[in-house]
């Protein structure tokens, strides 16, 4: 089962309004099982940059189907820094970044970018729980 928009953007609420509880400013980007954007949004106080990198992690971690934090140690193997240029800068390692799974298939992926590591996956944490509520 695919995921809807609906289901992305309640995840995107959630997860802003995690980030809010802790004074941030992000953005969230969740992506399908194929790593294509299904919602983008980025907090009017969150850093431009926030909304690329999101997108980034979120396609990273899709691609994977792992968490962010899990593909960090791979960041500076030449294999992965060939991917980073393949890319065109779309493949990117760090927190912040879940698999979407449920019953055991990788949906997609959720990505918060634009506070610190820990505030991160805390919003992206969020909007996985909101996806089961």
């Amino acid at each position: 089962m695919a995921l809807t928009t609906d289901e992305a953007l309640r995840m995107i609420a959630a997860a802003h309004a995690r980030a809010a509880s802790e004074g941030a400013a992000i953005s969230t980007a969740v992506v399908d099982a194929g790593g294509h954007l299904l919602a983008l949004v980025r907090m009017e106080r969150a850093p431009w940059l926030t909304a690329d990198s999101a997108h980034a992690l979120a396609y990273t971690a899709a691609g994977f189907r792992t968490a962010g934090a899990n593909i960090e140690r791979f960041a500076q193997a030449p294999w992965f820094q060939a991917l980073v240029v393949q890319s065109g800068g779309m493949v990117a390692a760090g927190g912040g970044a879940l698999p979407i799974k449920r019953d055991g298939e990788t949906l997609g992926a959720v990505a918060c970018s634009g506070a610190s590591d820990a505030i991160d996956l805390a919003c992206a944490q969020a909007a996985l729980a909101a996806l089961t509520s």
